[in-house]
């Protein structure tokens, strides 16, 4: 759907006048029907894609979510000479990794590698934030070496830094959603925007030149395109939270996440699932 939507957006403008990524392998809510590695369906997924936003061509094609995949092997047999062909196609001009743990994007760009592959790009999210900052000290030296273009994501780790407080489904751990309402509440305090602390502490960091972020609103999305004009233009008072946020809230636990929560859960529910036990989805961020 939000392909389609987005498809009728882009109607009347310039193809050369945007870059368009989307991602492939990760299709439907339900536990049974949620994933498909093979080459025939990543190759009919593309085509889907560009029907439903009415292009020629992607700019980038990337993989959802491969920590679910059995291996990253498959991925990497499977999925990535389906992009590879629809690259001599000239169905997509670039090809991408994404996923949440670092070591996942790691041994997908390895194993492409390995296969004579070129990955172009590499999408982490929720791993450069107030909580979390180990994409930079773990990941960006290994794809400055490997020549990979890095675009982090989720300055605000999937709205778990916000006011509103976290969905229903988020997997962060009791301890981080602990510590993301006491960030939270002391902002509120002292008359600080916690969206705008994260995308500021984002989007300043030279090693990562790309930051992705998504939006409820179209008022958020002009408070954020907002905050990128204001780089490095915070207030003094904006500041000196930033940072006891950083060393006394976050700071004392390390770098906090939930690598691990999802993919638990999603094999635990598949194979009741396979069983006749259960259905249903894992959380919502897809």
């Amino acid at each position: 759907q939000a392909e389609k939507v987005l498809g009728k957006a882009l109607q009347g403008i310039p193809r050369e006048a945007y870059y368009l990524n989307t991602k492939v392998c990760r299709y439907q809510p339900s536990i049974m029907e949620m994933f498909d590695w093979s080459y025939d369906r990543t190759m009919r997924a593309i085509d889907e894609a560009l029907e439903r936003m009415g292009v020629d061509y992607l700019d980038c094609i990337q993989v959802h979510d491969p920590e679910f995949a059995p291996s990253i092997d498959l991925v990497v047999s499977s999925v990535f000479p389906a992009f590879e062909e629809a690259k001599r196609q000239g169905k997509v001009r670039q090809l991408g990794v994404t996923g949440y743990p670092l070591e996942t994007l790691r041994a997908q760009i390895d194993g492409a590698d390995q296969a004579g592959i070129e990955i172009n790009t590499c999408l982490s999210y929720c791993h450069y934030t107030l909580h979390d900052t180990t994409l930079v000290s773990e990941l960006v030296p290994y794809l400055q070496e490997k020549g990979v273009g890095l675009i982090g994501a989720s300055p605000i780790s999937m709205g778990l830094l916000s006011n509103r407080g976290p969905p229903a489904w988020h997997p962060a751990p009791p301890l981080l959603k602990q510590l993301a309402a006491e960030a939270s509440d002391y902002c509120v305090k002292n008359d600080v925007d916690i969206g705008r602390l994260c995308m500021q502490f984002a989007i300043r960091e030279e090693s990562i030149p790309t930051t992705l972020f998504s939006t409820r609103s179209m008022q958020r999305f002009w408070d954020n395109l907002q905050h990128c004009y204001d780089l490095n233009k915070m207030t003094e008072k904006e500041e000196e939270v930033l940072q006891y946020l950083l060393n006394d809230v976050f700071g004392p636990h390390g770098a906090l996440n939930w690598q691990g929560v999802e993919v638990k859960q999603y094999w635990e529910m598949l194979d009741k699932a396979r069983k006749g036990e259960a259905t249903g989805s894992i959380s919502g961020a897809m």
